[in-house]
Parts: C-alpha cells; sequence; structure tokens
C-alpha cells in the first residue's frame, strides 16, 4: 500500500512537471496518452481518500475508480516512442492489415469448417470430451493455430485424422503469411537504419566544420 502510494505521487509529480515543461499546452494537451495518465492518477488519489476516510465501501463509483486506475497500464506505450524496434514493429504491423485480416478470415472458416465436423464426429463416442459445438470450436481454433492446451481432444480415429489435417493447413497458412509481414518489418528497419547513419553523417560533418 505504501509503496503504492509512493509511486502514484511520484507519476503525479512527473506529470505536473511535464505540463509545467511542455513547450506549448496543445503538445501536451493533444496526446491521447496524457489524458489516459491524468485519469489514473487522479483515479488513484480519489481512491486513497475514500479508503482513508472509510467509506468506499458505500461509493457506488469505486468500482468506476479501480476500472480508471487501470489505464495506468497504459503508461508502457511510452516506452513506443524511444524504442525504434518497436515502432517499426507496430508500424509494419499496420502496413500488413490487409494480410493479417486475410488470415483471420482464412483462420475463422477453417474453424468454423473443422469445428461442425470434428462435433459431429464426436458426437457419437460416448467418452468424447467434446460435448458442444461450441467444443469443436475451440478444439478447431487450438489445433489450427498450433497451441494445444490439451482440455480437449480428439477420441474418435476420423476425428484425429481430421484434427491433423487441420494442424498441417494451418501451418501452411501461417507460413506464407508471416514472411510478408517480416518483409515489410525488414525493409521499414533497413530504411531506418539508413536514415540514421545519414543524419550521424551530417551531424558529424557539421561539427567538423565548425572545428
Amino acid at each position: 500500500m505504501i509503496i503504492e502510494l509512493l509511486c502514484t505521487i511520484i507519476f503525479f509529480t512527473e506529470l505536473c512537471l511535464r505540463i509545467y515543461l511542455a513547450p506549448t499546452f496543445y503538445q501536451i494537451y493533444s496526446d491521447i496518452c496524457f489524458w489516459f495518465e491524468l485519469s489514473s492518477v487522479l483515479s488513484n488519489l480519489f481512491m486513497y481518500i475514500i479508503i482513508e476516510i472509510q467509506k468506499y465501501k458505500k461509493i457506488y463509483f469505486y468500482s468506476c475508480l479501480t476500472f480508471i486506475s487501470i489505464l495506468r497500464s497504459l503508461r508502457i506505450f511510452r516506452f513506443t516512442r524511444q524504442i525504434i524496434i518497436l515502432k517499426i514493429f507496430l508500424y509494419s504491423l499496420i502496413h500488413s492489415i490487409r494480410q493479417l485480416f486475410h488470415l483471420f478470415i482464412i483462420l475463422i472458416s477453417m474453424i468454423l469448417f473443422f469445428g461442425e465436423f470434428i462435433y459431429l464426429i464426436e458426437e457419437w463416442t460416448s467418452d468424447s470430451s467434446i460435448q458442444t459445438v461450441t467444443d469443436g470450436y475451440w478444439l478447431t481454433a487450438l489445433t489450427v493455430t498450433s497451441l494445444g492446451y490439451g482440455d480437449l481432444y480428439p477420441t474418435h480415429t476420423y476425428s484425429r485424422i481430421l484434427m491433423s489435417i487441420c494442424s498441417i493447413i494451418g501451418l501452411v497458412i501461417i507460413a506464407i503469411t508471416v514472411p510478408e509481414i517480416y518483409h515489410y518489418f525488414d525493409r521499414m528497419y533497413q530504411n531506418e537504419t539508413k536514415k540514421r547513419h545519414i543524419i550521424r553523417y551530417i551531424y558529424s560533418d557539421q561539427i567538423a566544420l565548425r572545428i
């Protein structure tokens, strides 16, 4: 409790310093992360005040404050501005949104198709762990993505063959889609590396000319 209160005070102080040292008010207020941080810090302060007066159980919006305080976990996204590799990764995902959408549609179609068949086959097996069609969808989703939690498993011979085919098709589809995303990532990373080298050379040349 004390450590959390100390962290909240540090975050609140840091937020006030950011507001005071900002070049312009528009620059700080137009940042959506600023509002997330402000709401999370203020909600934590209100929660401490409520707990201090020992009336938080009677206040209806205590649960709302608890939910808002979860937004402080979004502070981690501030580091993406400083780490270049994370920015490039996010940009590559944005540029590959079309490929990801196609992959999503194909996987959903496979889950619906194979899930129905696996349920129809396992329905006639007495000791099967697949009791509903939702279980069939869940098993297919785990199989096509190569997760395999083990909570559901096929027992009939035909269903095992069907799940093996589903797993192979899923691996092939993912193996075809992932290299396209990596291509965007590698190209953007190379461009960013060249840009940083050019800026470094220009900066070093300017220093040499001044000397």
